[in-house]
Parts: C-alpha cells; structure tokens; sequence
C-alpha cells in the first residue's frame, strides 16, 4: 500500500530521443540506435496549511463538529490567497463525504465566521484568518495580514500582562481581486436560463437543463490550476511559532 505521507523520489521525464546510425561506403545503414534522454525534476512539497499559535482561544472554544469541518475546508483552500470557494456542489459534496445535512454545515460556518477564524467575502466565498491558519508564501501572508487590523481585549483592561479575554478582528481594508473568484464561480453555477420542451403527445412541461455542473474534485483541480500550481488535497498542518508581535 502506497504511504501517502512519503515524499516521492526525483522523476523523470522523456526530454527529447536521438537516433545515431553508422553507414558503410556505399550510404547503406549497417547499425543504428535510438537514445532515450531523461531530465529529473524534485518532488513537490504536499498541500498544506499552516497554523499559528499565538491564540489559540477561538479554536478552543468551537464545537467539536464545528472543528471537523473547518479541518475539511483545508484542502479547498486556494494557495496564497486563502480564498475557500463553497458553491452548492462543493457543499453537497462535503456533506456526503461527512454524513451530515446541509443545514449542519450551514451552522458551522456561521459559527466559524462569528468566531472570525473564516471571514465571508461575497456569496460562496469565505477567506481564511490568515492570523490563525494560512496556506501560501509568507510575504503574501503577510500582505493579507498588513491589511487587517486587530483589538486585543484582556480580563482586566488596565493590565495587558492579564489573561487575553478576546481578538477583535476588522477586515473592512482587506482587497480582494474579484474577478479571480468570480471566474471560477461562473463556471460552477448551472445555467437555468434555458428550458427544453419535450415531444409532442409526452410530458410538454418544460424541464430546465442544468449545465457545467461540476464535481468536488474538478472544482479543486480547476482552483489549482488557475493558481498555476499542482498541489494533492493531502493536508498537514505546520505550527508556526513566530510572535504576534512580528507580523
């Protein structure tokens, strides 16, 4: 059985063949042989996301259902900008892959966004606490962090050595580049405009044609894709360990 968590060896592609021949006086070929050549490449670091412990507040006080589906989310998210794109088939699919109703997943993410761990940027697309959990480079983590202003609150205000009560986020300053997620969500919602009417002497009622209906995983791959990244739903998390106060 193939161990998922082992980094595969340097690969090799075909770059190009060569034929050689030798030839007698007359121009007749008497040998020849065809080369193969090879160029290597490394393997690729697996998906991941990474996790800041600077609070760990928030995430402790989820529900424990809550917690599983954020860590579902993971692997949806887009590298670098931290965008999760969740249209009705994406959350089809994860139900079925959970076994819960869609109005458990609904109440998850409501509670992951009033514990603003998942910031909700338009219909279908939320973002990533980029102060808490984070996948990408660190300069564009820290690009997305510059842009989000935050409100630490202690047990006792007149002390900040006192235990941190709560965070208050604003991301009213966040930039978000539209026209990246809208044009993978464009691809995803079936077009209803249309309707078919059936023969004569069957069944006239119009019945819409749903189109471009798409599957968790090629939602992914066209993600990666747009990204220019190929990159596995293996997800792992790294503990990043560098202070608050440096971002």
């Amino acid at each position: 059985m193939k161990n998922i968590f082992t980094p595969e060896k340097k690969q090799q592609s075909l770059a190009r063949t060569t034929s050689k021949s030798v030839q007698d006086k007359s121009g007749n070929i008497i040998e020849s042989q065809t080369v193969d050549e090879y160029k290597s490449y490394k393997d690729s670091e697996p998906s991941f996301v990474k996790e800041y412990l600077q609070d760990q507040t928030k995430l402790d006080n989820l529900k424990k259902g809550t917690v599983k589906i954020f860590k579902r989310l993971f692997p949806l998210v887009v590298f670098n900008d931290n965008l999760i794109i969740l249209n009705a088939s994406i959350k089809k699919d994860l139900c079925l892959t959970l076994g819960i109703q869609l109005s458990t997943l609904n109440n998850a993410l409501n509670e992951l966004k009033k514990s603003q761990l998942l910031i909700h940027i338009d219909t279908g697309v939320y973002m990533l606490n980029v102060f808490y959990y984070a996948k990408g480079h660190w300069s564009e983590i820290k690009k997305i962090r510059s842009q989000i202003s935050c409100n630490v609150i202690h047990s006792d205000p007149n002390d900040e050595s006192s235990p941190v009560k709560n965070i208050e986020f604003n991301f009213d300053k966040l930039i978000i580049n539209k026209d990246k997620y809208n044009s993978v969500k464009k691809r995803q919602v079936p077009d209803t405009s249309k309707s078919e009417k059936l023969p004569k002497g069957k069944n006239t009622q119009t019945h819409k044609i749903s189109k471009n209906k798409k599957t968790l995983i090629s939602t992914i791959i066209e993600l990666f894709q747009f990204n220019k990244l190929d990159r596995n739903n293996n997800t792992y998390i790294n503990q990043d360990r560098e202070g608050l106060k440096n971002s």
